[in-house]
């Protein structure tokens, strides 16, 4: 896979100490291509990648640990049999069970769960937050992936998350045969650039890894994989089809040609 580049140096903070008992709700978030470490106070700690916003509900960590995601984080949870860690992102409510897992939740897609460590609980959640009556939660393993889209039931991969999931941590975005849309929504992240990408190429599924370079390359090396032309005017970059070019098939997986790898 082509190695092209992912910008920005993580920061790391600890909070404040303190009882959480009086803990007002508080609101994590990060820019573009910056990632943030931040321990919270049940030594819960939580990886936010860019362009993602983290909700810590008041009085964390007395009665109840539970916080809101929007966009990507990686949370490593000592677990607590009395007060489950709660994780709300759309539609879906993730319950540790002692683990380390991954959450991914952008406007428009499914919110997938990757457990790289001990047990999740993924499910629907109800307009008042809960687990509605008779709503299907799965349980879900190291190595498995869930997802949860529209209004269906919670999809489960059995044995599939391997170890380059977690690169992003160390700033490299690695994809094997990742849908375009997770691929447009790390390159706003990342990059600050919005991706459009013709719809005869926007069922394709993308192999390649995105570390070290500036923008411009990264946005050649997807237009690439692609097989479109590139377009950018600001923040704005813009995929198209080659005149005469087939379109490949709805699940196709696109990899930058070997020569480039």
């Amino acid at each position: 896979a082509l190695a092209v580049a992912a910008v920005g140096v993580g920061v790391g903070r600890g909070d404040p100490e303190g009882g959480p008992r009086g803990a007002a709700a508080r609101t994590i978030a990060t820019g573009v291509g910056v990632r943030d470490s931040v321990r919270l106070p049940d030594g819960t700690r939580v990886v936010l990648a860019p362009g993602s916003t983290l909700r810590v509900a008041a009085g964390y960590g007395g009665a109840s640990r539970e916080v809101a995601l929007r966009g990507v984080a990686h949370f490593i949870v000592p677990h607590d049999a009395r007060r489950p860690f709660v994780v709300r992102a759309g539609a879906a409510l993730v319950r540790d069970l002692g683990t380390a897992f991954t959450v991914r939740s952008d406007a428009g897609a499914a919110v997938t769960v990757a457990v790289t460590e001990g047990v999740v609980a993924l499910a629907r959640a109800t307009p008042d937050g809960e687990v509605g009556e008779g709503a299907s939660e799965a349980v879900l393993r190291a190595g498995d992936r869930g997802a949860l889209a529209g209004d269906g039931p919670v999809r489960v991969a059995r044995g599939v998350v391997r170890s380059d999931e977690l690169a992003w941590l160390a700033g490299r975005l690695v994809y094997r045969a990742a849908p375009l849309a997770e691929v447009q929504a790390d390159v706003r992240r990342w990059y600050g650039v919005t991706l459009e990408v013709d719809p005869a190429l926007a069922n394709r599924h993308l192999t390649l890894t995105l570390a070290d370079e500036p923008v411009d390359e990264v946005l050649r090396v997807v237009a690439l994989a692609l097989g479109g032309t590139l377009e950018r005017r600001g923040g704005v970059a813009t995929v198209r089809a080659r005149p005469g070019a087939g379109a490949a098939g709805a699940g196709s997986e696109v990899a930058p040609p070997a020569a480039s790898a």
